[in-house]
């Protein structure tokens, strides 16, 4: 695989070629810079929220907050409105500095143009600890790990967002992914701000605002709920109140958070995802009024889950069937050991499918289905190409597939995985937690032990309780540091001493 960076720049600049002066421009400009500054081309920014008037930024840097503007000749007759745009721009973000290349000069003064801009570049980003990975998409925050209001990076599509947590595709319509697992549990969420009519009424299906600079976002439905016939089942305000009622007793009493994903429209056409922060939810009455949900921001950070790998899990089965060889042997013991000989039987097989899949053979499945995958986007219509003529040219075909997909389809395997080995977390849990509770009797079992012998045991049960806690609410930690640690605590306390 080529270098992110070096992918992504030429990849970007590849876009833009028909424009032959802001290629040029744009080009030098990118060539003089540090690589660990962000480049995003073609940057959508939205002027009027009521009309839905937009401008496409040339080159932004996220990062140090410039956008820079080429002018060609058709912008000669055109200047005003382009100053318009550059206001409308700056409306923004106070802190956008706009600089344009005037492209109708010759090329001396076009060179010099660029040359004081990329030395304001320079100059602006001295002294800023930059880190640019060249990464896009799920593969940045994969890397990363972290979810940041701060990080500049935009996912694709409802899928790629889902990806990131190590989901499935998104089927279907609606705007949220539910995730109940435990331990952890939270909405996905990729909200849209509603539209308005000329006369600045809200319309659509949802009301979505806004407020305070993503710090509260008003939420409430609009129109009806519809029959498949078409007649009404619920009023507007019926399916409003219902709505409010149901988000509160799931999420609302529940302390449920959601992620929220601000979605706009792409220059390239398609939408635009970025992560907006963790949000909890409130009912308040509206200005008209009628109840709504106000989702207020408590953390603009989300520390993505790790995936679920196979070797992981099977180790955490070895772990709990040591547990159950600790404890006293009854019919439920016995039941408990059967279904982790049957999980880690599962995990295997799954695995051995996983691992004998041929590429080759997915690729034409892939194809035949017309199916989608956003890991592959970047390489859909060369891979296309090759792949109508392969007979022809097989090499070419099986090279470009081993050069610059195999990286690709491994990471679309591994989550393929990752979303059927979440199936049996569960199972584990529950095994999990079998185990603590009769661990608990155990505990206290040793705890009456110490009494009838007259020590004093409180230090010792606080301990097991701490170590319990503990590992309940860290379901990666080892029953075996649990057992090791109450055995420990035990023979310390029988000998009058103390951790």
């Amino acid at each position: 695989m080529a270098d992110p960076k070096l992918a992504n720049l030429a990849l970007a600049l590849s876009k833009i070629q028909h424009k032959k002066y802001e290629l040029y421009v744009l080009t030098r400009i990118v060539h003089q810079l540090d690589h660990n500054i962000k480049c995003v081309f073609q940057q959508y920014v939205q002027r009027d929220k009521q009309t839905g008037n937009y401008a496409l930024i040339d080159l932004y840097l996220p990062d140090l907050k410039i956008a820079i503007e080429v002018d060609e000749d058709y912008h000669l007759g055109q200047l005003s409105d382009d100053d318009v745009r550059e206001q409308d721009i700056m409306k923004l973000d106070d802190n956008i500095q706009v600089k344009r290349i005037n492209c109708t000069k010759d090329l001396a003064e076009i060179d010099k143009q660029i040359d004081e801009v990329v030395a304001d570049i320079k100059q602006v980003a001295s002294g800023k600890a930059l880190k640019w990975d060249g990464l896009t998409g799920y593969e940045h925050y994969r890397n990363t790990m972290m979810l940041d209001i701060n990080d500049t990076t935009e996912l694709s599509s409802p899928s790629e967002i889902c990806n990131c947590f190590g989901l499935g595709k998104v089927y279907g319509g609606g705007s949220r992914r539910v995730h109940r697992n435990t331990p952890n549990q939270y909405t996905i969420w990729w909200a849209k701000e509603h539209s308005v009519d000329k006369n600045g009424i809200p319309i659509g299906e949802w009301y979505n605002k806004i407020e305070n600079d993503g710090d509260i976002i008003i939420e409430y439905r609009l129109k009806p709920e519809l029959y498949k016939n078409g007649t009404v089942k619920k009023t507007a305000d019926e399916a409003r109140q219902d709505h409010c009622k149901e988000v509160w007793e799931e999420e609302g009493k529940n302390k449920i958070p959601r992620l929220a994903f601000y979605r706009k429209k792409s220059a390239i056409g398609g939408e635009l995802f970025r992560f907006m922060g963790v949000y909890t939810v409130s009912l308040v009455k509206h200005e008209d009024g009628k109840d709504c949900c106000k989702w207020t921001r408590i953390s603009g950070k989300f520390e993505l889950p790790e995936y679920y790998r196979p070797n992981n899990l099977l180790h955490d089965l070895q772990i709990l069937k040591q547990g159950l060889g600790s404890l006293p042997g009854n019919k439920l013991v016995q039941r408990k050991r059967k279904e982790i000989e049957e999980t880690r039987a599962k995990i295997e097989e799954l695995v051995n499918n996983f691992n004998t899949r041929d590429i080759y053979v997915e690729i034409d499945n892939w194809y035949n289905k017309t199916a989608e995958n956003d890991l592959f986007k970047p390489f859909a219509k060369d891979l296309k190409s090759l792949y109508d003529k392969k007979s022809n040219a097989q090499l070419d075909y099986e090279n470009y597939v081993e050069r610059e997909i195999r990286q690709k389809w491994d990471q679309a395997k591994e989550l393929e995985l990752n979303v059927e080995l979440s199936k049996y977390v569960n199972d584990i849990f529950n095994i999990r937690a079998f185990i603590l509770e009769h661990s608990q009797q155990v505990a206290s079992s040793l705890e009456l032990s110490y009494d009838n012998y007259g020590k004093v045991s409180e230090e010792v049960r606080k301990k097991a309780e701490s170590i319990i806690n503990k590992y309940r609410n860290n379901p990666t930690g080892s029953l075996a540091e649990f057992v090791k640690k109450c055995e420990s605590s035990a023979r310390l306390e029988e000998n009058g001493l103390s951790e």
